[in-house]
């Protein structure tokens, strides 16, 4: 069988690119000669006839489970999603294999999510507007919106952006709510709004774009801007759906609509309101919604019913992978005790290829029981998978052997580490795995060391810093005021942005006077925005946000 790259499962964070196999015709079989040509139309890359080939044969062997997951992914390589998702649905409903049947079927549900005609679509709305500074005036008042501190312009032909806004649903609640409110009850994103400056030689107006996805909550957002600057309007509005963004479907749509708190919101409440959003949308949202896959039952109903076992064993691998790219949170285990639902099989590594198996097969490898070598192959897999309970496994078990961490980029391995803790809320994990790669780093005799060293005492500050009474932390910032700053001015301004905001809190700040500038706002792990949250900087770097984007 011809291995190939199979790139549609979008519901994962991140594009993938994973090896999926073409199920082999037995050599001895009565359509051996037609096998021998689909596949040599394949290993060509010509899906289209390679589909059509293994379909004519379906004709003749209806039931043959592989040559319906043959049809499949030529049909998705093709670009045939639809055909690809009805022929995943028959090879699932023809495997006598459990896993090989689930595996389709997740195939299948993911294609048809991407191509559900009941989708939410992103909708941008041009206002345009007589003065952007004065528009801007008008808007700030309203509790119903959020400035978005602007980066400085690095080059001259960026669109001059006067400001951003992010609109919400209603006003921020007091911070004495947070944690009493129904989880229904916390603002949302419904859009943002970005106010450009007019340029007189281009001969460009000013203007206000208004965007996000449409419904009910968008109208809503519309309405109010319309009504805060209909002095400053100064012609109809134009609309239109961005045909750049992704849609999103609308079972889904309560996932991507990220709550916002207020500024000052601590540490310790966000993280919490991060376990009661995700366990809300998890327990009651999702469980409880219908879904065409289950042939219109939730999987609450569905859980009782033997028929939907497959079903709904590929419902919950879809929606992991859901959280996986909305970086949530989610006990998967715990789910499928929850749906009556076995944990996968784990699949023998001595007796498979590693490099022939799809990415949900490589996770039903036991880690544990992986050679060195196969563990660091496993390792790149995972990491372009990026499927963070597994790429988590993978990354401690290659951790707890040294040899094998000397094969690999351990400074890599060991920020990745830290981020899915982070992600997951094990901070007390995310402060040992810098400080381990702290100290890794120290003893290290290679060029950068000192790059190095001074990278993961910045991160395990930061980490400290979440919780401003964390006893280690006035050492650690004495270390970076006194040894460090003076050699990197951008130590300096990490520091005076922490001293702006704790000085009140922490009496042992005030004696300390370094000289730098704060400012942010954005979106936190787990789909919660606050302004302070864009100021910290992400291993990753930026990136573009999406209004509703958790």
């Amino acid at each position: 069988p011809r291995s190939t790259l199979f790139p549609y499962t979008t519901l994962f964070r991140s594009p993938l690119r994973n090896v999926h196999q073409l199920i082999a015709y037995p050599n001895d079989g009565p359509q051996a000669a037609e096998a021998a040509k689909a596949n040599a139309l394949a290993t060509y890359g010509c899906w289209g006839p390679a589909a059509r080939a293994f379909t004519r044969m379906t004709d003749q062997e209806p039931q043959n489970a592989g040559l319906w997951q043959d049809v499949a992914l030529c049909r998705a390589w093709d670009a045939d999603e639809i055909g690809a998702a009805e022929a995943f649905h028959r090879a699932a409903s023809l495997t006598s294999d459990f896993e090989t049947a689930v595996e389709n079927e997740t195939l299948a549900q993911l294609l048809e999510l991407k191509t559900s005609s009941d989708a939410v679509l992103l909708r941008g709305v041009e206002i345009p507007i007589r003065s952007a500074s004065r528009t801007l005036g008008l808007l700030e008042s309203d509790d119903r919106l959020t400035r978005v501190p602007q980066p400085k312009r690095e080059e001259q032909d960026q669109i001059p952006i006067a400001g951003e806004f992010v609109v919400k649903n209603k006003p921020l609640p007091a911070e004495n709510e947070l944690g009493q409110l129904a989880p229904d009850e916390y603002p949302f994103i419904a859009a943002t709004l970005m106010e450009i400056d007019a340029n007189a030689e281009e001969g460009r107006p000013a203007l206000a774009y208004l965007r996000g996805y449409a419904g009910e909550a968008f109208d809503a957002a519309l309405k109010l801007i319309e009504q805060l600057a209909s002095d400053e309007i100064s012609g109809p509005t134009v609309s239109a759906i961005d045909e750049g963004g992704e849609s999103v479907p609308r079972e889904q749509i309560p996932f991507f609509r990220a709550w916002q708190l207020p500024p000052q919101t601590s540490a310790a409440v966000r993280h919490q309101l991060i376990e009661t959003r995700w366990r809300y949308l998890v327990d009651q949202v999702w469980m409880n919604a219908p879904q065409a896959a289950l042939g219109g039952k939730s999987p609450a109903a569905a859980k009782d019913d033997s028929s939907l076992r497959t079903q709904l064993t590929a419902a919950a691998y879809v929606l992991d992978a859901l959280v996986q790219r909305l970086r949530g949170r989610l006990d998967f285990d715990g789910l499928l005790q929850r749906l009556n639902l076995n944990p996968p099989t784990p699949i023998d590594a001595a007796n498979v290829t590693l490099s022939a198996l799809s990415p949900m097969q490589l996770h039903r490898l036991p880690v544990a029981q992986l050679s060195d070598s196969q563990l660091v192959y496993t390792q790149r897999r995972a990491t372009l998978v990026g499927h963070r309970r597994f790429v988590d496994a993978v990354l401690r078990e290659l951790v707890a052997r040294p040899q094998c961490l000397e094969q690999v980029d351990s400074n890599r391995v060991f920020y990745n580490l830290v981020d899915i803790a982070q992600i997951d809320g094990r901070f007390d994990d995310a402060i040992a795995y810098s400080r381990q790669a702290k100290e890794r780093a120290t003893k290290s005799k290679d060029q950068g060391a000192f790059e190095n060293v001074l990278s993961w005492t910045v991160t395990e500050f930061a980490l400290r810093a979440e919780q401003p009474e964390d006893p280690e932390l006035p050492a650690l910032y004495r270390l970076l005021a006194e040894y460090y700053a003076p050699k990197v001015p951008h130590v300096a301004v990490i520091l005076d942005v922490f001293r702006q905001q704790n000085a009140e809190k922490l009496p042992w700040l005030r004696s300390e006077l370094l000289v730098g500038s704060a400012a942010g706002g954005g979106t936190t792990a787990g789909g919660l925005w606050t302004p302070d949250a864009a100021a910290a900087p992400s291993p990753s770097g930026s990136k573009l946000w999406l209004p509703g984007q958790g």
